[in-house]
């Protein structure tokens, strides 16, 4: 379509945007959106009017925010990580306080600390613990006390997610991208605000708090070598 043919009057160029002629002693008390039309008969003007939609990609299409383009890429929280000093007395008190249902046991033979999954309806709490007082685990309690250590996300593309971070200048840590069934990144507490997030992207579907998603969890301690499975899943089949 040509420009002359908006300048026709009453012309509508679809079901979104409509052009139509405005008379110029009107178009000098102003409206919204005016354009003037280079081909417009003598005396006249254009006016134009967006309704704007989704695929539109004309004038007044709006342009995808943030949220819409990057952040959708996370699909859901994960679990959410507490670093303790106490682990035992921490579990006693999600379990027997709190009603949480014990998920799996663990422990991590390279970075020396133990841990436990717990299971919150649809939500999944872990604790974790250090005797070692080099581990990362103990410097944290030691400089935060108990708290948040870090949040495990859901991603549904998490090689075009990391790619994306990395060109907006985010360090990662990649060491488990090489893992084909069980990739994750971590994203450091700067850009976690104050917290690391741990992107996952696993390929055999959601570590999530059903027994098919604890059965998941307790297939990667096992096959992990940095890894040792302490007690298998706990939970009930639904």
């Amino acid at each position: 379509m040509s420009r002359s043919d908006w300048c026709r009057p009453n012309r509508r160029l679809s079901e979104r945007n409509s052009w139509r002629a405005l008379g110029t002693d009107r178009a000098r008390r102003g409206s919204a959106n005016f354009r003037s039309c280079p081909n417009a008969s003598k005396g006249m003007r254009a006016s134009y009017w967006p309704r704007p939609g989704p695929e539109s990609e004309g004038p007044g299409t709006p342009k995808p925010t943030g949220k819409e383009r990057k952040l959708a890429r996370i699909t859901a929280i994960n679990h959410i990580a507490f670093a303790v000093k106490d682990l035992p007395a921490a579990l006693d008190n999600a379990i027997n306080m709190l009603g949480g249902e014990m998920m799996m046991e663990f422990e991590s033979l390279e970075d020396r600390y133990q841990g436990a999954c717990v299971r919150f309806g649809v939500s999944i709490m872990s604790f974790i613990s250090s005797n070692d007082p080099d581990s990362f685990i103990s410097k944290y309690v030691e400089r935060h006390g108990n708290g948040i250590q870090h949040i495990g996300l859901e991603i549904d593309d998490i090689e075009e997610y990391v790619t994306e971070l990395e060109a907006k200048g985010v360090k990662l840590d990649k060491s488990e991208m090489e893992d084909d069934d069980y990739q994750e990144a971590l994203v450091g507490p700067k850009t976690g605000n104050g917290v690391v997030l741990q992107l996952t992207g696993w390929k055999a579907g959601p570590f999530d708090a059903t027994h098919e998603g604890c059965e998941r969890l307790c297939q990667k301690y096992s096959q992990n070598p940095k890894l040792n499975l302490l007690s298998g899943n706990q939970l009930p089949k639904e």
